[in-house]
């Protein structure tokens, strides 16, 4: 029951940050950016049929940061990110000998 509660607290937790992370990157990058950047947007969202209301382009945008990753995932750049980020290690001594046995054994 412990792992869960700080399962659920630490997924909280990630969700809450990067939703600030979130907020105060689209803030900085709408009054850095110049406005040329912002009318193409505007435009994109016209042809999309879309109302181009401030909350939709940090919306469409947002959404634009999520979905790119996921066209890229089997490239070897976000492979090897991944497995940086889940603590994933090359196999060595025993494991290796293991893994390869049982590779054998599959193919």
């Amino acid at each position: 029951m412990l792992t869960l509660i700080k399962t659920l607290f630490i997924v909280a937790l990630c969700f809450v940050s990067n939703m600030a992370l979130l907020l105060l990157f689209w803030a900085t990058a709408w009054y850095c950016t110049p406005d040329f950047f912002w009318d193409r947007v505007k435009e994109a969202l016209v042809i999309l049929q879309v109302p181009s209301t401030p909350e939709n382009i940090v919306i469409s945008l947002s959404l634009f940061t999520v979905i790119v990753p996921c066209f890229f995932y089997r490239t070897e750049p976000m492979q090897a990110l991944t497995f940086w980020m889940m603590g994933a290690r090359k196999a060595k001594d025993k494991d290796l000998i293991k893994i390869k046995e049982a590779m054998q054994v599959v193919c």
